[in-house]
């Protein structure tokens, strides 16, 4: 190169939100998905959002409410993730109390509106804590855990049909 210098490199401004929020339709389109049970990400993806960017913008959201809890000043081009996140926020919250009238009214398909309950939404509803992994404990730990489950009521049937077979074959 003859007699050229590189110029010094601008500082660069904080980048906007990137990929933008889809528009308000397939906003839309994603929460009746959410709140008919599905989970968000598959939503998106079904919206043709990959489930990375459906992720940023999340992330991006809960970084803005964040700074707005500490600086009390909002970031405009972050508006539209924090949005988005709360709307999604909402949706599987109403997701859970459309499930949850089901199952208390008895209303048809309420079996299946408690099987959604006890998994999508384990921590809250599961007849056992989410957070425990058996496979995961070492033996002991793990035999620790399973006696402290509560016994279901098939278990407890189970355990009387055996205990009238022993009595039966003595």
């Amino acid at each position: 190169m003859t007699g050229r210098t590189r110029a010094a490199a601008k500082p660069t401004r904080r980048p906007r939100l990137t990929p933008p929020v889809p528009d308000a339709a397939a906003v839309q389109r994603i929460l009746v998905a959410v709140r008919m049970g599905m989970d968000p990400a598959r939503a998106a993806l079904a919206e043709g959002i990959s489930i990375a960017t459906h992720q940023l913008w999340l992330d991006t959201g809960e970084l803005e409410r964040e700074h707005r809890q500490r600086t009390r000043r909002p970031r405009k081009t972050w508006q539209p993730a924090l949005d988005y996140l709360e709307e999604v926020e909402r949706a599987v919250a109403r997701s859970e109390l459309i499930a949850l009238e089901r199952v208390a009214n008895a209303e048809s398909g309420w079996e299946a509106s408690r099987w959604i309950l006890e998994r999508r939404f384990a921590d809250t509803w599961a007849k056992t804590p989410a957070g425990i992994r058996v496979r995961e404990l070492e033996p002991d730990a793990a035999a620790a855990v399973l006696d402290e489950v509560p016994e279901t009521r098939l278990d407890q049937l189970r355990r009387e049909r055996d205990e009238r077979n022993a009595a039966g074959s003595r």
